[in-house]
């Protein structure tokens, strides 16, 4: 046998050869009951080896620290794990032999899955972790994960996700390479001297071990207090760091950053409509969602193609044992799921959500004059005297569909999909009497209608080479499309036909390939390494009809995005990690490539606390088409940077100090964000002129819109988790401002969305198996500019005074929230009922101001956010 694998040193074996003495005997059936007093470790292995006749080969200059132990009839294999514990040496079984020899010769590697207890499905992005080898790793999105270079034969295993209890396990590794486990987690259950708190213990987040990044689970997230609709986006403001949207709505502002510089990922998939009727509820159908992974600002390498936040989502794949069905309804929306096993190799889930005809809710009657005001026609009737009269007939509904399913080939491959398809159907009549200076006519009907859609599917496919090397495969194509037809009548004359339509067709898409590898295979190195191929097209057409004539715009361009990106997570020591990725991508519109490098680290002091550093750069391809001008077609839509409409850039740096015990939680956070290729759309009605330099505009003038931006700031959050009474509070400053060359010769000016200062406390406990949460949210007030800084030009367009943009700040807005729940059992159903309200003390907050071009008096309004909104909604699982 050759020994050298062991050790470069000349090593003199000592060896037994037990075989040959009593074959019949192995060392699994010998036991040993002996006591070991104080003696060195060569001494105690010769005594097992000789009086014992055990088949154990060891180096001949083998030292240690002396042995005291006692052992009654203790098996081998637990003896010498014994004997070993406190030195730097192991052992391993070769066919009958025990061979003892040093470590850091010979490493193992841990495979494994990690199941919920009860409905079976994987968990993805569970902490696994060794605590007296400090190493440790993160399951992926088949809950599948790996460590490799462990040097122990003989460790502890800790398993932990959000909401369930923390699973430890024992494990004596038998080889280097095929230890696989399967790991189930329970629901964590309240502990409490107090009989009357009890019940499921409800965790929704957990600090993840990467600077900036939150992990968020959505199992409990119906006990959150709602509006109208559990939902994913507005429960995620609650968060450190994430600012509510304007008046309310469901959108994301990360660390001062807009909704559309955040990467919104549904497995892989990116998604581009993140919202429905008008922003007010988000578009990630809640009962569909099983994990979030939040980055507010430095991401890893592998992910590009927006500058603020990421949002990680991992769909439900379903029940690989049994089906399983859930309804739910409230006042505004209807849901349900299906589960479905696939020959107990695979699932499938199917979710769907319709939403009633909102206009029939008394929600709407709170919510309408914020979420369509700002449309033209709505502020053209809200300039109304008291000769001029309107009538308004609305619907708005929209749906969800979604399909996720995977499937196990063998046990090197899987395979996984998503669908979802989001649709918003908007159907507008409007009448119009004595409006004939700004629509034409004495008697004017207009009639439109909007169709806003987001569908797109990605194709996975996983290969697992071995522990330690993963290879993913896969493609994806998401479209987003906006049509809007609106027709205008003269009521009073005769004929029927219209005057005048309009009609947009446009059209937004992502094509995708992408390969990626995690590799595992050197010590204290965890690469991945990965290529994309981005197809991105972004197509308007728009056709005007007038009495006589006839006119048709039409603009089409294709971009490519080829990235390559290489990231190691490098563990320097125990104490001190690194993650350091490079990403470039070559885009075929500018000929150019962008270098993105990116770092982070971590330092362990103990235990218990730690400091986190990272910083960025980021570059965005697409934007966001935002007017006052827009119809609702054009408005919200996505075009690519192309000349002379800017690539987007930003750089992001943070630092924070972390402490968690296993009752309390503390961090504090300070970022800083510089970015360049901003552009203003205000005085555009569509990007077809941009682009195609129409009605003689001149360079200069169009590239003065490009734009900067500076945000910086802090957050401090407390945790409170593992009691009776659990929840956290946050602290924000923020202060985003945005820098035009356009607009007062390029002076910054405050945001429209900046938040300065917001506080954010929730709580949580349960009382005799009902869940009660409630939360208090306290911001300070938006800017605005002063309505004296304000005028009107003679095309209707709202213009500011030099150097007076968002020069005041509206009140500050707090309001409290409340929701109480109960799950029970009504024969073989399973159901969870609750009540959630808004605003419990009514408040009437200031969300921003309106300004109005049509008005003939006062030009600037109030918008107030919701009052008091109760929410009842049912779930059935069946």
């Amino acid at each position: 046998m050759n020994f050298t694998f062991y050790s470069r040193k000349t090593l003199h074996y000592i060896t037994i050869l037990f075989s040959l003495i009593i074959p019949k005997i192995y060392g699994e059936d010998l036991k040993i009951s002996s006591s070991f007093n104080k003696i060195e470790l060569k001494e105690a292995l010769k005594k097992v080896s000789i009086d014992y006749q055990a088949p154990v080969i060891y180096p001949s200059d083998i030292s240690g620290n002396n042995i005291l132990i006692e052992c009654n009839n203790c098996a081998l294999d637990s003896l010498l794990s014994l004997l070993l514990l406190n030195s730097n040496y192991d052992w391993e079984k070769i066919n009958n032999q025990y061979v003892v020899f040093e470590r850091g010769k010979k490493t193992y590697s841990i495979y494994g899955k990690i199941y919920d207890y009860k409905s079976k499905e994987t968990i993805p992005f569970a902490n696994v972790y060794i605590p007296s080898l400090n190493e440790g790793s993160i399951s992926d999105e088949q809950g599948i994960f790996s460590l490799t270079n462990i040097n122990f034969r003989s460790c502890t295993l800790f398993v932990s996700y959000i909401g369930y209890k923390t699973e430890k396990k024992i494990i004596n590794l038998k080889n280097t390479r095929n230890n696989t486990l399967e790991i189930y987690l329970k629901q964590k259950i309240l502990n409490s001297k107090n009989i009357y708190i009890r019940g499921e213990s409800r965790e929704f987040l957990n600090i993840a071990n990467e600077p900036g990044k939150i992990s968020f689970s959505p199992k409990h997230i119906s006990t959150l207090p709602i509006i109208g609709e559990v939902d994913i986006f507005r429960s995620l403001q609650l968060l450190p760091g994430i600012s509510q949207g304007l008046a309310g709505k469901s959108e994301l502002y990360i660390r001062g950053g807009r909704p559309d510089q955040n990467l919104i990922l549904i497995d892989g998939m990116p998604l581009y409509q993140g919202t429905h009727m008008f922003g007010f509820i988000s578009s990630i159908q809640s009962k569909a969602i099983k994990d979030i992974q939040v980055y507010k600002g430095v991401y890893p390498a592998r992910y590009g193609g927006k500058t603020s936040g990421l949002i990680q989502i991992s769909n439900h794949a379903g029940n690989t044992l049994k089906p399983n069905a859930k309804v739910f309804t409230n006042l505004s929306t209807n849901s349900a799921q299906i589960q479905l096993p696939i020959f107990s190799k695979g699932s499938i889930a199917l979710s769907t959500r319709n939403s009633n005809n909102i206009v029939e809710t008394k929600l709407y009657e709170s919510i309408k004059d914020y979420i369509v005001g700002d449309d033209n026609f709505n502020l053209i009737s809200l300039s109304a005297n008291e000769n001029q009269r309107t009538k308004y007939s609305p619907k708005f509904y929209f749906t969800d569909f979604n399909a996720t399913g995977s499937y196990v080939i063998n046990s090197k491959n899987r395979i996984s999909f998503t669908i979802k398809h989001g649709e918003d159907i908007i159907k507008e009549n409007r009448e119009f009497y004595g409006f004939e200076n700004i629509l034409a006519f004495k008697a004017t009907k207009i009639v439109e209608k909007t169709s806003l859609s987001n569908e797109g599917g990605i194709l996975k496919w996983t290969y697992y080479l071995n522990p330690e090397w993963v290879i993913r495969f896969s493609i994806s194509n998401t479209n987003y499309f906006s049509n809007h037809d609106s027709k205008l009548f003269n009521i009073i004359s005769d004929n029927d036909a219209f005057s005048q339509k309009n009609n947009e067709k446009n059209k937004f898409s992502n094509h995708i390939f992408k390969i990626y590898q995690n590799i595992k295979s050197f010590q204290n190195h965890d690469i991945q390494i990965g290529f994309s191929k981005s197809i991105l097209n972004t197509e308007f057409l728009t056709e005007r009809f007038l009495t006589n004539t006839f006119e048709k715009t039409h603009f089409n361009k294709n971009g490519v995005l080829q990235s390559f990106f290489l990231e190691d997570k490098w563990s320097f020591t125990k104490f001190i990690k690194f993650q350091l990725g490079i990403r470039n991508t070559y885009y075929t519109l500018t000929k150019l490539n962008y270098l993105e490098p990116r770092i982070s680290a971590i330092l362990k002091i103990n235990s218990n606390f730690s400091i986190e550093g990272a910083t960025g750069k980021n570059n965005q391809f697409v934007h966001q088409f935002n007017s006052p001008l827009s119809t609702r077609g054009t408005q919200n839509m996505w075009l690519i940077s192309n000349d002379p409409v800017p690539i987007i850039a930003s750089t992001n740096s943070q630092i924070s100090a972390h402490w968690k015990s296993i009752k309390h939680e503390l961090s504090i956070s300070l970022y800083d964000r510089k970015g360049s290729g901003y552009f203003d759309f205000e005085s555009y009605l569509s990007p077809i002129p941009i682009f195609s330099k129409q009605n003689d505009y001149i360079d200069d003038v169009i590239l003065a819109t490009d734009g900067q931006e500076k945000a910086n700031g802090a957050e401090f959050f407390i945790r409170r988790k593992n009691q009776a009474i659990n929840g956290w509070i946050s602290y924000q400053i923020n202060n985003t401002k945005y820098s035009f060359s356009n607009i007062d010769g390029g002076q910054y000016y405050n945001a429209n969305h900046s938040i300065e200062h917001e506080f954010k406390s929730v709580f949580i406990t349960s009382i005799l198996d009902w869940n009660l949460t409630t939360n208090w949210s306290y911001s300070s007030g938006r800017f605005y500019t002063d309505e004296n800084d304000v005028y009107i030009a003679s095309d209707f367009q709202v213009l500011f005074n030099p150097g007076t943009r968002n020069n005041k700040k509206l009140p500050p807005t707090h309001h409290l929230d409340f929701s109480v729940s109960k799950k029970f059992k009504i024969n073989r159903f399973e159901v969870n009922a609750g009540l959630s309200i808004y605003n419990v003390f009514n408040k009437k907050n200031i969300s921003h101001k309106r300004y109005n071009p049509y008005s003939s008096g006062k030009i600037i309004s109030d918008i107030v956010m919701l009052g008091m909104t109760p929410t009842f909604f049912i779930e059935i699982n069946i």
